[in-house]
């Protein structure tokens, strides 16, 4: 019999006890027949009702303790019971779904695993995902340019164009450099050797003439001090027609504001030596020597030259207005700073108005003299060279013939007559001729042309003694040297040659 029926059981019969209480206290009260009757019997003597109610006390404790102890074994056993129920609701299910799985079931339950897999297999989450490679957003808005009103070239520029004033002439210029050059033309400073500069801001300074080139027809000047406003140099090569360009300087050598002119690119035209942009913007007398600027302010020309026809140089009529561009000056910048001069005499020393059939300008006494001075030093070296080349020749048909030790002397004489001339050319300073930037080429080029052919002699000679030596491999590699220098030396030459042919002809223009 189980805990909780044992229970059940003690309690009904706990109550069958009361009730069977209930009924002698109700016989005590009623009349002794009545009890007799209902009983069947002779009313109980006091003996007796004693003795009933000594023996019903233990067994109402006895009761008590039955259930107190059966009521906790039940109360274990529920706790058992529960806590083992909570086990079997924690079992996973597929141990009882194994249980339950019919064969039939486990195979399409297979099949169902495999489709599971494959749509794994094809979901983007079981691949790999690729790098997913950031790209940055291109901003679609251009980046805007800023556009210069007039009166702002007109703030740039202005601070760094100067007013020039010489005993003979006025012009005007701009300053280049925080150290106070200042680059004008040539004939602005034509036979002065000083000027006096005026800034816009009315500060005066006196100015050297430190170099000048009247054939390009510039100059620089220097003023002491620093700190000094400057122009920004632009790129005359990336000028085109009809661009916007502005002069600025002093026309007719009037002092005070800066002018300001607007006009366009017409052409470029290309003169013998050198070139000019041609603008609608107004140039006149003293603006020579002006910076011509682009849109950006920045520098691509200076206003130089007006050309029309005149009557007792007075212009009459159209005029064209011309400029050099910026680039042609920085090309030879760095000679002027340095003392770059080349001054050409004239007969007929207007540079504003050339007449109709202008006279082609001579060279000066001082440039005369130094072209015939550098053209015999120049042969002299010509000569030398032809000697290394003579006993080179010599070399060679002495070794044919066997001869090893005139070779051997042959070739000494060569390396000394090339050792020679290189030194010889080295030495040479051409910055005082006309038309510098081709001459200086042409040394530099004549330079490297000696300097392979005296290494050719050193190779020659080490090819003769390694023969006298019984040196096979020494010829081989020797003679293998020489003749790759000679080859280098060769198309130098050809090519020095062709470039001093065309100088020899620009200065025999002007002789």
């Amino acid at each position: 019999m189980g805990a909780g029926t044992l229970l059940i059981f003690l309690l009904r019969h706990s109550e069958h006890s009361e009730e069977s209480h209930k009924i002698l206290n109700h016989c005590k009260i009623a009349s002794s027949l009545d009890c007799h009757s209902r009983e069947g019997g002779n009313p109980p003597s006091p003996i007796m009702k004693n003795k009933k109610g000594f023996i019903q006390l233990p067994i109402l404790i006895a009761i008590i303790a039955s259930v107190l102890v059966l009521g906790g074994i039940g109360y274990f056993e529920i706790r058992q019971y529960t806590s083992h129920s909570t086990q079997d609701k924690k079992q996973p299910t597929s141990q009882v779904s194994k249980a339950t799985t019919t064969p039939e079931l486990s195979e399409v339950e297979k099949l169902r695993k495999e489709v599971d897999q494959l749509k794994k297999q094809k979901s983007p989450e079981s691949q790999i995902q690729p790098t997913i490679v950031k790209q940055k957003t291109i901003d679609a808005t251009p980046t805007k340019q800023v556009i210069l009103s007039n009166a702002d070239i007109i703030k740039k520029v202005k601070p760094a164009t100067v007013f020039i004033e010489t005993e003979k002439a006025t012009g005007s210029g701009m300053i280049i450099d925080s150290d106070g050059y200042v680059l004008t033309n040539a004939h602005v400073v034509q036979g002065a050797s000083s000027a006096k500069i005026k800034l816009s801001d009315n500060r005066s300074f006196s100015a050297s003439v430190v170099g000048r080139d009247e054939v390009i027809d510039l100059a620089i000047l220097k003023i002491i001090g620093s700190n000094f406003s400057k122009v920004e140099l632009g790129n005359s090569d990336s000028v085109a027609q009809g661009d916007n360009v502005f002069a600025l300087g002093y026309p007719f050598g009037l002092e005070g504001d800066v002018s300001f002119k607007e006009g366009t690119i017409s052409r470029k035209i290309d003169s013998e030596d050198t070139t000019y942009f041609e603008t609608s913007a107004e140039i006149h007398p003293g603006n020579s020597g002006g910076p011509l600027v682009n849109k950006d302010g920045e520098v691509i020309g200076i206003n130089t030259l007006i050309i029309g026809k005149s009557i007792n140089n007075i212009l009459i009529g159209e005029t064209i207005k011309l400029a050099i561009p910026i680039n042609i000056a920085k090309s030879i910048l760095s000679e002027l700073e340095h003392g770059r001069s080349i001054i050409i005499s004239t007969k007929n020393t207007e540079q504003i108005t050339p007449p109709d059939t202008p006279h082609k300008p001579l060279l000066s006494i001082e440039q005369s003299g130094a072209v015939s001075s550098f053209m015999k030093d120049w042969n002299a070296i010509i000569r030398t060279i032809n000697g290394g080349v003579d006993a080179l020749d010599k070399s060679r048909t002495s070794y044919f013939l066997g001869n090893y030790n005139d070779a051997l002397n042959y070739s000494q004489d060569e390396q000394v007559s090339f050792t020679s001339a290189y030194y010889s050319v080295k030495s040479l300073v051409p910055s005082g001729l006309p038309f510098f930037n081709v001459i200086n080429d042409v040394v530099r080029l004549k330079v490297e042309e000696i300097l392979h052919l005296k290494i050719s002699s050193e190779y020659r000679k080490s090819a003769v003694q390694a023969k006298l030596d019984g040196n096979i491999s020494g010829v081989y590699g020797s003679f293998t040297e020489e003749s790759n220098h000679i080859t280098s030396a060769s198309q130098i030459g050809t090519e020095s040659k062709k470039k001093f042919d065309a100088w020899i002809n620009q200065v025999n223009q002007y002789r």
